[in-house]
């Protein structure tokens, strides 16, 4: 066993044997195309299931149901529809700025991000206008609590089964998220049709200045399917509660770890901070408004935000359900395996990125770019499972971090820079605050 263990690890992968199946951890950028970018491979196998069960949402569906729904929700993420995004996101900013300038001492910069950029998760993502404070706040706690239990119980078997946790839970007093989840959605779904009702006249016509249905938010294409959201059934729900788990597991939470690493990166390296604010101050001067095109004429910034997903990828690995025995450089993963794509690693080979530690936006200048071969850079996954929201991801990303650079000047709290936790997400090993001094002007 030892000697083949050595085998896998020589190949840029190495395997621990659980009490059922192998779990197969993937180090090399090598392997990438024969499971992420295979089609045979759309199950993320029981660690999604285990995630968000009993909820079903496109994290955890596999194989037809997947890309179903997939289908089904790509239309909710196609430029046209970002463009009109852009000013919800601006106008959320602001007001997160401001709260910057006044809470941060007393607040903290992260409980901040949290509050605004789960406002924009709801405005944009669900389409709802107007969000109430206990709203945005049970989905945002509710939500992220039951994640985090979920992923506890995924290495812990023993509470895999829900009579034995049910006893637990009422053993030790721990509240069940899921009664919570269900009546978030039900207020979700109340809210957005009572907004679009507001938008039709008596006789059910669009008012004059409603906005057109044309490319409409994640929600309303589901409310359309259970016809305006009255017929959704128990199913039905589910199926929302898992979509909702999945757009906080997958952008709000995400999101807000990726900006704190950004800043955290900013505040280390002055020199590219201040670079970034030439070309942000440069782009304000020749541009009124802002443009899905305009922003991507931001190159250094394009090239800061990738080299931060790089050093700090939001998701640290990727797992995929292994459905046929598969054959890479001569050995071979069984069928039933678990395959875990370590994404971390992966962006940290030397071989592609020379003193990986190192925060070196030049890396993603184009004729470096060119250079890193496919596989290896791969912040948003890759193959047909690839995040569906990554345009929105780097488009809120983009918006965010350049404005708080235009707004502020980033400076450590602390001299040395934080370490790495590495679960599902890459957060740091303690909280990161920092020191945002406004500029001149």
């Amino acid at each position: 066993m030892v000697s083949a263990a050595h085998q896998w690890r020589e190949k840029g992968f190495f395997a621990v044997w659980t009490f059922y199946y192998p779990v197969i951890f993937i180090v090399s950028w090598k392997h990438n195309e024969k499971i992420l970018g295979s089609k045979k491979f759309l199950d993320r196998g029981w660690p999604a299931g285990k995630l968000t069960h009993p909820f079903v949402g496109l994290l955890s569906l596999a194989n037809a149901e997947w890309k179903a729904r997939r289908n089904f929700v790509a239309p909710s993420y196609v430029p046209s529809v970002l463009e009109g995004f852009i000013p919800i996101i601006l106008h959320q900013i602001d007001l997160m700025l401001d709260d910057l300038s006044v809470r941060v001492q007393t607040a903290g910069c992260s409980s901040i991000l949290q509050d605004h950029i789960m406002t924009i998760t709801l405005e944009t993502s669900l389409g709802l206008k107007n969000v109430s404070d206990s709203l945005r706040i049970g989905i945002q706690q509710s939500s992220i609590n039951f994640l985090d239990s979920q992923f506890d119980r995924i290495f812990r078997f023993y509470t895999w089964n829900e009579q034995f946790m049910k006893i637990y839970n009422w053993i030790y007093g721990i509240k069940d998220e899921r009664e919570t989840l269900k009546e978030c959605a039900r207020q979700i779904i109340k809210a957005r049709i009572e907004e679009k009702n507001m938008d039709l006249n008596e006789n059910g016509i669009r008012c004059p200045g409603a906005p057109r249905r044309r490319n409409q938010a994640f929600l309303d294409h589901m409310l359309d399917n259970y016809k305006n959201g009255q017929n959704v059934t128990s199913d039905g729900l589910k199926d929302l509660i898992g979509e909702l788990l999945t757009i906080v597991g997958t952008s709000f939470e995400t999101i807000v770890n990726s900006t704190m690493w950004f800043l955290h990166n900013m505040a280390h390296n002055p020199d590219i901070q201040e670079k970034l604010y030439d070309e942000l101050l440069d782009f304000d001067e020749k541009n009124e408004n802002m443009t899905i095109s305009q922003i991507n004429e931001l190159t250094y910034l394009d090239q800061c935000v990738r080299e931060s997903l790089r050093i700090h990828p939001p998701v640290a690995t990727t797992p995929r359900m292994v459905d046929e025995d598969v054959d890479i450089d001569g050995q071979i993963i069984p069928k039933g395996a678990l395959t875990s794509t370590f994404i971390y690693s992966i962006h940290r080979d030397e071989e592609i990125y020379p003193n990986p530690d190192k925060f070196d936006p030049s890396r993603f200048e184009p004729e470096n770019f060119a250079k890193i071969p496919p596989g290896a850079y791969i912040p948003f996954g890759d193959g047909p499972r690839r995040c569906i929201g990554e345009r929105l991801a780097m488009l809120e990303s983009k918006l965010i971090f350049s404005n708080i650079i235009k707004r502020f000047r980033i400076e450590p709290l602390e001299s040395e820079k934080s370490g790495v936790q590495i679960d599902l997400l890459t957060r740091p090993v303690k909280p990161l605050n920092f020191k945002f001094i406004p500029r001149d002007g």
